[in-house]
């Protein structure tokens, strides 16, 4: 994210972006005219996405609703491409039953998504479709939540959110490789939903476009939740004055440094790593030298990142991760998910035939 914070390099891009742009302009008026086909899934579809490259807090946002889903009774598969991986066919990350698949295997986000949503199928696959399809075959979902799917088109989605860091905004305004967006901004009129993800309050948010202006919108703040070493072993997130070395390999990993700050410790070394890196013995040697130079009395990195260390290598209790959540502000802003008719319509229909067949 810092290149596109840097005013030359983006220049120089500059007219790259004018052909991507073009691009995506071309792609989106092809689904809208309807020469591109849009496919409907016999279940409801959320998808959760966003407009810029890394660091809106994506992922966890799919937790919380999903989570929320749960609470509500619906059960709830999630469908994803799983960027990064090695594989390529269609892959079930999850089954809901226990087994997951190696982060290798099935994507760094995806495999977070299966631990902290045990119960619910997460599916892996570049054609979104055919993974929704085979999720509605073997689980028979109440609801797909459609990961990363604001630009996949391809899927007919009853719901549109889009996630938003509320300190970063869009950048520099620019398209890729000049700056963050994925796709110009007026394209937002395609959201439903706008989810604001920042630990800002909601007054220190600055002018929005006018293409969300008038969206429903839900506030989020990002919550530390515990401290969880090698051997399992939790602690509650207390690391005022301790000092530490982290490292991340996050689309924004500012975002964990402020979070670090904000609890107080004091960081004497912060290792960045590319978005989606995966760590080889090479990287934890180095974190250690760096460690043992330090006089640090913790390693600390995201939960995202601890799911990508070598399974094969030893690290000692000092290695620990960092658990957060995101939260509301007001929980009850939940219930504009299930305000859309189509969505509860959908459902209940889908509930009265499973009732019927039963």
């Amino acid at each position: 994210m810092t290149l596109f914070e840097n005013k030359w390099p983006a220049i120089l891009l500059w007219p790259f972006s004018i052909i991507y742009g073009a691009i995506t302009v071309i792609r989106n008026l092809l689904f809208d005219t309807g020469i591109l086909p849009t496919v409907k899934i016999d279940c409801p579809v959320i998808s959760v996405g966003n407009i810029t490259v890394g660091g809106t807090g994506k992922t966890p946002t799919v937790i919380t609703i999903a989570e929320w889903l749960l609470e509500k009774g619906f059960k709830v598969s999630i469908i994803s491409r799983g960027y990064a991986r090695e594989s390529k066919d269609c892959v079930i990350v999850s089954d809901g039953k226990g087994r997951i698949s190696p982060v290798k295997e099935g994507g760094d986000e995806p495999v977070l998504l299966a631990k902290k949503l045990p119960g619910v199928a997460v599916l892996v696959d570049r054609n979104r479709v055919r993974a929704a399809q085979l999720a509605l075959r073997k689980f028979s979902p109440d609801v797909i939540i459609l990961d990363d799917g604001f630009q996949h088109r391809r899927i007919y989605r009853d719901l549109d959110i889009v996630t938003i860091n509320k300190e970063k905004l869009f950048g520099n305004n620019f398209l890729l490789p000049a700056g963050p967006l994925r796709e110009f901004r007026f394209n937002l009129q395609r959201t439903n939903i706008v989810w604001m993800n920042g630990n800002t309050g909601i007054e220190t948010i600055p002018r929005l476009p006018k293409q969300i202006k008038s969206k429903p919108f839900i506030y989020a703040k990002y919550t530390p939740v515990k401290l969880t070493d090698v051997n399992g072993n939790k602690s509650k997130p207390e690391l005022q004055s301790v000092p530490v070395v982290a490292f991340s390999g996050l689309g924004n990993p500012d975002s964990f440094k402020q979070t670090l700050h904000d609890l107080g410790a004091r960081i004497k070394a912060f290792i960045k790593f590319k978005d989606h890196h995966f760590y080889t013995e090479k990287d934890i040697l180095g974190i250690e030298e760096t460690f043992k130079n330090s006089s640090a009395k913790y390693i600390l990195t995201t939960e995202k990142d601890w799911v990508k260390l070598p399974l094969n290598f030893s690290i000692s209790a000092q290695w620990k991760y960092l658990s957060i959540k995101i939260e509301p502000l007001n929980r009850n802003d939940l219930q504009k998910i299930l305000i859309f008719k189509q969505i509860r319509n959908r459902i209940n229909i889908k509930k009265n035939n499973k009732t019927l067949n039963e």
